[in-house]
């Protein structure tokens, strides 16, 4: 056990500490940090699908997305069992955050139609029909 507190980092060992068995305290561990990579990982949607704020710069917004989108994907990466979201649905969480802007209700409903919708060619559509 000595081995397990000397590497855990001391926030968690409070989790384990009452534990008199190496496994019971991994399993404690495990459990622990899946709850919290849960909330962390739906924090992160949540934050992707609310960034926007009307009347600001849509590259100043695309790119405020993109590092949501890249720090969401660095989440998933070692979980897609767990939550992951397609190419698709990210363009969709960006269309969704303009959608809130009345002076992008034109530029909004164009973007509805490109197929196959991903996020690449949403973002390069997106800004070029800005300009």
């Amino acid at each position: 056990m000595s081995t397990l507190h000397n590497t855990v980092h001391e926030d968690l060992q409070p989790l384990f500490y009452d534990e008199k068995y190496f496994v019971e305290a991994i399993r404690t561990l495990r459990k622990e940090c899946g709850q919290t990579l849960v909330i962390l990982l739906c924090d992160s949607l949540v934050e992707m699908d609310t960034i926007y704020d009307p009347g600001t710069s849509i590259n100043a917004h695309v790119l405020k997305f993109q590092k949501k989108y890249t720090t969401f994907k660095c989440l998933v990466s070692n979980t897609t069992k767990l939550l992951n979201i397609t190419e698709g649905a990210a363009a969709g969480f960006l269309l969704r955050n303009l959608k809130h802007d009345d002076s992008l209700t034109s530029l909004v409903q164009n973007l509805y139609y490109i197929e196959p919708l991903n996020i690449q060619k949403f973002i390069k559509r997106l800004l070029s029909e800005h300009i």
